[in-house]
């Protein structure tokens, strides 16, 4: 960028029209961009004399910009803790204007972002460096609950929306083994849970999203507007914008589930019952594989499935496991609250 050559005079008065942010520590707080450095200048700059060259029209935020040492070390880490990138500040917005606000202001001084919900990435996807990082959890509100869909933040966790849903008899028709994590957070890599083979994964299940895109626009995508930002946006990796909000749709939740696990010494049978209950699509209603070394240096082999019900109409085991081919004797089955199996 071209250098600003103002006096000290007009860099004071220029200074002071300068807005510190809401919530940020004075030593510390984010002043604004220095266009001539390509980095982030704070009051701590100003007071050790450096001269600044502030890019224009940096944003006032509803919420909080904040550059202490414990917050940027959180969003430099990770699930994975393979990848570190350190960001200068993480924003914990106060609205969806502010990441408006952000990613405008970003855009122009070539500055990055990054959308962080549980942090649950493994190769810093969810971090920035020297940029700054959004803290999704600002976004955990739930708008709505009606008999077909909800509306909500993407930063709400799965875990805290089931526990307004299942009590009243509705539940997201796919979820993935870990709900503890946000929901914009799983619908930017797809979310495949034990359900998918009969619903494909979450973000085939949402109906609507809330994005700001890379311009700084906020748009509201589906299947019927803006439909190219929709699919882009879902299992997008971040890379097409930030899900602030989504509806998604809900579809009956039994109040309990029978949950079977299956072993196996032989691997053709565990495929071959694998593909019996997935091609059965009224057999069960979630199936999974696994598979795990024993002190012999063998292979064994475990399906999980369930099935739900509500108490006076259990399932009737002989029928489920009818021609399967586990070993006898060692499967298990438990009957359990809806919720508890989700959050095994």
């Amino acid at each position: 960028m071209l250098e600003n050559k103002k006096d000290s005079g007009s860099e004071s008065s220029d200074l002071s029209r300068r807005h510190f942010l809401r919530g940020a520590l004075a030593a510390v707080a984010v002043l604004g961009f220095d266009a001539k450095l390509g980095s982030w200048a704070t009051a701590a700059d100003l007071a050790a004399g450096q001269a600044l060259d502030l890019a224009p029209g940096f944003p006032q935020f509803d919420g909080e910009l904040l550059t202490d040492e414990a917050s940027l070390s959180a969003a430099a880490d990770d699930y994975g803790h393979f990848i570190h990138r350190r960001p200068v500040a993480v924003l914990k917005p106060g609205s969806v204007e502010d990441v408006v606000r952000l990613v405008r202001f970003a855009r122009e001084n070539g500055i990055q972002v990054a959308a962080r919900g549980q942090g649950h990435s493994t190769f810093g996807q969810c971090q920035a460096e020297a940029g700054v990082v959004v803290e999704m959890a600002s976004f955990s509100q739930i708008h709505e609950i009606n008999a077909g869909d909800a509306l909500v933040g993407a930063g709400l966790r799965w875990s805290d929306l089931l526990r307004q849903t299942i009590p009243l008899g509705v539940a997201p028709p796919v979820l993935t083994d870990y709900i503890d994590l946000s929901i914009g957070g799983t619908l930017s890599v797809g979310g495949v849970g034990a359900q998918a083979f009969r619903t494909g994964p979450q973000v085939d299940n949402v109906l609507e999203l809330g994005v700001v895109t890379g311009r700084g626009e906020y748009v509201i995508c589906s299947p019927s507007q803006h439909r190219p930002l929709f699919d882009a946006v879902r299992a997008g990796l971040g890379q097409f914008g930030i899900v602030v909000q989504a509806r998604l749709r809900l579809v009956p939740a039994p109040p309990m589930t029978r949950f079977y696990e299956l072993r196996y010494t032989d691997f053709a049978a565990f495929m071959a019952d694998l593909t019996i209950l997935v091609d059965d699509l009224g057999r069960i209603d979630t199936v999974q594989g696994f598979a795990a070394t024993v002190e012999t240096g063998d292979y064994l082999y475990t399906i999980e499935a369930t099935k739900g019900f509500a108490p006076g109409g259990e399932p009737d085991d002989a029928v489920l496991l009818a021609g399967l081919q586990f070993l006898p004797g060692a499967e298990t089955a438990r009957d359990m609250p809806y919720f508890d199996y989700l959050n095994r």
